[in-house]
């Protein structure tokens, strides 16, 4: 027979409180014991002292890794020696807590927050048309502070920007948002993530260098069954994007675009080869990827080619 022993009451489950715990035991088998830590509806386990809190989301998420890898200390961090890796199961992303992998309570709402990281990223902002970073997103960086102070001299040449009333629009824009804070920023190098195995459940990659030690990194931090969306010039990433979508043996429909002339617009409605000079590839990690044991399979012929518009 199977009792259940719930401790729930007024002391536990709520905010701030410790959450309840529920025992299922087994009389004949002690050792099959089962047991949950739960706390209320819409509030998440801290494994840290198993106490009943609110969604933990970017900031949370990158407070929590910072302190870890003791980065809020000032001292001088070695970043391709992370004092530690960070394992998910260090921060509260779960609505309860269960001693066996697949148990939880039938009658809870139970859920697991995802985590987000982009290699490199500075938040949200606008860059010639096109919406960078992820509101949702822990920031990977080495730098606290935004870099857009020299992206007018990388992007300002005739093929991009041929209108001085453009080019003084961009000067303004990149002032505005040069050297402000990185949001939910954790410091580290892509070459040396500092997380855990299939730490994240959606990794963004965008006009950061992808070299092969970054795809490596890629496919041993990100979950099977995950997200991988990476986006940068195509000549500089096409070897290393290739390796990745092989080890995959996935071979998403890539966008190509590029950088809008005269005026800021979403979509670039030109076949230009030279123009749509950019590529963008969201890719459904399979469920069953092993990151040990890459697949290498081969790259569909014509993949790079670029569909001309009727």
């Amino acid at each position: 027979a199977m009792t259940t022993t719930t401790t729930r009451d007024k002391r536990c489950g709520k905010e701030g409180q410790y959450a309840c715990l529920e025992t299922n035991t087994t009389s004949l088998i002690n050792y099959a014991q089962q047991y949950s830590f739960l706390c209320d509806d819409e509030l998440f386990v801290n494994p840290n002292g198993f106490r009943c809190q609110k969604r933990c989301g970017p900031k949370c998420q990158s407070e929590i890794v910072r302190n870890l890898l003791r980065q809020n200390g000032g001292e001088s961090l070695d970043l391709q020696n992370p004092h530690r890796l960070i394992n998910r199961n260090d921060l509260p992303l779960k609505t309860s807590l269960s001693n066996r992998k697949w148990h939880h309570p039938k009658d809870s709402k139970w859920r697991e927050e995802e985590i987000t990281i982009d290699i490199g990223g500075e938040g949200p902002h606008f860059h010639f048309g096109r919406n960078f970073g992820d509101v949702d997103a822990i920031n990977l960086n080495v730098t606290d502070k935004t870099s857009f102070t020299n992206r007018f001299e990388e992007d300002s040449t005739e093929s991009t920007v041929s209108s001085p009333k453009t080019r003084q629009k961009v000067k303004r824009l990149d002032a505005e948002m040069s050297s402000r804070d990185i949001p939910n920023v954790v410091y580290g190098k892509a070459q040396f993530l500092p997380f855990s195995s299939h730490f994240a459940d959606r990794i963004i990659l965008q006009n950061a260098p992808l070299t092969a030690k970054v795809v490596k990194e890629i496919e041993r931090v990100v979950k099977p069954g995950g997200r991988i969306e990476i986006e940068g010039p195509k000549e500089a990433f096409m070897d290393n994007l290739e390796t990745l979508m092989k080890d995959l043996c996935v071979f998403p429909e890539p966008e190509f675009w590029g950088f809008p002339h005269e005026d800021f617009i979403q979509t670039v409605e030109r076949s230009d080869e030279e123009e749509l000079s950019q590529v963008s590839v969201k890719i459904q990690v399979p469920s069953r990827f092993n990151y040990r044991w890459p697949r290498n399979c081969a790259m569909p012929k014509e993949y790079w080619t670029i569909k001309k518009l009727e």
